[in-house]
C-alpha cells in the first residue's frame, strides 16, 4: 500500500514526494543495477559515460532515474508509473533512458555530480550533456507524461528559460526559474548569480510594473515557489496596498498562504476554514482544503496514540469531509493519485459509513480505476470499494487482476482470502 501510508504532511509539501537522502552502504558496483524493478522502459544497458556518448550521438535527450532499494516512492515508480503503457510510448521516441541505483558505487558518483538529494529523482539532460530540466518525487503516468511532452516541446526548461533570460534581462520570473533549476543540477554559484540580479532589479523597481498586481504576483507566486519568502512578502505586502478590499486572486491567493503558514505552525485550522467557505477559485480551493484534511490525519494520528478512540474518529471524519470537499477542484494530472487515495479513506472507515458514503467512494474510486486501468494500487482500492458496496463478485474479480498484475504482492492474495471469507 505503499501510495496509502505515507504521513500526509510529507505528502503536501510537494504533492509529487520525494525521500531524503539517508546513508545505507554501497551494495552494487554499477549505477544500473536491479533495474529490472524499474518498470516497462528501454533502459540503456552500460555506464554512465557511454550512455552520455549515445545520447551525444543520436541526438537524444537522457533522461536519469535516479533511485535507492530503500525509498517506498520508487519502487512505487518502478512498478505503476514506469510499467504505464502510455509512459513508455511517451519515453519511446527522442529520449534516452538510463537507471541509475543510487546506492551502487557509480551511482554514488553520479549522485555526487548532480548534488541529488532526494529520491525518486528523475533529471533530463540535453543531448551535449548539459541540464535541461529536473524532477523530484513520485509521480503519477497521467503527470509524467505530461512533464515529458513539455519537456521534449522545450517548455519551461532551463534552456527555455536561458533564451528567456538572454532576450529581455527584466524577465524575473524566467530568472528566478533558471535559478532554481540550476540549484537542482548543483549549479549553486550560476545559481546565485541569478537570483543575485532579481534581488538588485526588485530593489530598484525593474523587472515588473509597480502598479500592476497581475504583475508582481507574477513574480511573488515564482519567489515563493523556490523559497525566497523575504522577497515573497515583501512583494506580497505591496500587493496588499495596491488591493486593499483583497479581492484579486493575486490578495486571496496571500491570504490563503497565509492561513496556511498560520496551520502549519500552529496546528489551527480556522483561518484557512473560514477563507475556504468564501473562495470559488479551484486551485486555492484543492490547496486549501488538502491541507485542511493534512491536519486533521495528524490530529487522528495524535489521538490514536493517546487511546483516544472517539477523538481519532472524529478527526479521521474531518478529514474525509475535507478531501470530499477538495474533490471536484482537483486538477487533472492529480486527479488519479487523488481518487485513490479518497477512495481508500473511506474504505479504511468502512465500519462508519452510511450506505451514501459507501457509493461515493465506490463512484471516486471507479474513476481512478478509469484513468489508471492496470494499476495493481488503484484496482485493490476500486475491488475494496466495490466489496462494502456489496458487489463481492466484481470486487474478487479485480483482486485477481491485480494478483495478474503484480503476482509478487503478497497482500492481493490476503485481500482475495479476505473477500473470499464469510463474517
Amino acid at each position: 500500500m505503499l501510495l496509502r501510508s505515507l504521513p500526509t504532511f510529507l505528502l503536501l509539501l510537494a504533492f509529487t514526494v520525494a525521500v531524503p537522502l539517508a546513508a545505507p552502504p554501497a551494495h552494487a558496483q554499477t549505477a544500473q543495477a536491479a533495474s529490472r524493478d524499474r518498470g516497462d522502459l528501454e533502459w540503456f544497458e552500460g555506464t554512465y559515460e557511454q550512455a552520455l556518448e549515445e545520447a551525444a550521438s543520436s541526438g537524444r535527450i537522457l533522461f536519469l532515474d535516479f533511485w535507492t532499494a530503500w525509498c517506498p516512492w520508487c519502487k512505487s515508480m518502478g512498478k505503476e508509473t514506469y510499467a504505464n503503457a502510455g509512459v513508455v510510448e511517451e519515453f519511446s521516441t527522442g529520449v534516452l533512458c538510463f537507471s541509475v541505483d543510487a546506492e551502487s558505487l557509480e551511482g554514488r558518483r553520479i549522485v555526487a555530480s548532480f548534488g541529488v538529494r532526494d529520491f525518486p529523482s528523475l533529471l533530463f539532460l540535453e543531448p551535449d550533456g548539459t541540464p535541461l530540466d529536473a524532477l523530484s518525487g513520485f509521480l503519477t503516468a497521467p503527470r509524467l507524461r505530461a512533464e515529458v511532452r513539455r519537456i521534449r516541446r522545450g517548455e519551461d526548461t532551463v534552456s527555455d528559460f536561458r533564451r528567456r533570460v538572454d532576450a529581455d534581462g527584466d524577465d524575473l520570473v524566467a530568472r528566478i526559474s533558471l535559478s532554481a533549476k540550476l540549484r537542482r543540477f548543483a549549479r549553486t554559484q550560476e545559481a546565485e548569480a541569478q537570483m543575485a540580479v532579481v534581488r538588485k532589479k526588485l530593489e530598484a523597481g525593474e523587472g515588473y510594473e509597480r502598479d500592476s498586481i497581475e504583475s508582481r504576483w507574477a513574480v511573488a507566486s515564482k519567489l515563493r515557489e523556490v523559497g525566497e519568502l523575504e522577497l515573497y512578502r515583501e512583494q506580497a505586502n505591496a500587493i496588499l496596498r495596491l488591493d486593499r478590499a483583497k479581492r484579486s486572486l493575486a490578495a486571496r491567493s496571500i491570504a490563503l498562504y497565509d492561513a496556511i503558514d498560520h496551520l502549519r505552525a500552529q496546528g489551527d485550522d480556522a483561518p484557512l476554514r473560514k477563507l475556504l467557505k468564501r473562495e470559488k477559485d479551484a486551485g486555492l480551493c484543492f490547496t486549501g482544503w488538502r491541507w485542511v484534511a493534512a491536519l486533521a490525519d495528524e490530529r487522528a494520528k495524535t489521538a490514536e496514540r493517546e487511546d483516544d478512540a472517539a477523538a481519532a474518529a472524529a478527526a479521521r471524519k474531518d478529514a474525509r469531509e475535507a478531501r470530499r470537499t477538495a474533490w471536484p477542484h482537483c486538477p487533472e494530472t492529480e486527479r488519479a493519485l487523488f481518487a485513490n487515495n479518497l477512495a481508500w479513506a473511506y474504505w479504511q472507515d468502512r465500519d462508519v459509513l452510511d450506505a451514501a458514503d459507501k457509493r461515493f467512494a465506490l463512484d471516486v474510486a471507479s474513476e481512478a480505476q478509469r484513468l489508471e486501468p492496470d494499476n495493481a494500487l488503484v484496482l485493490d482500492t476500486y475491488a475494496c470499494c466495490l466489496y462494502m458496496n456489496g458487489r463481492e463478485d466484481e470486487a474478487r474479480r479485480h483482486v485477481k487482476r491485480c494478483i495478474e498484475l503484480d503476482p509478487e504482492n503478497k497482500e492481493w492474495r490476503k485481500r482475495l482470502t479476505q473477500f473470499s471469507d464469510r463474517d
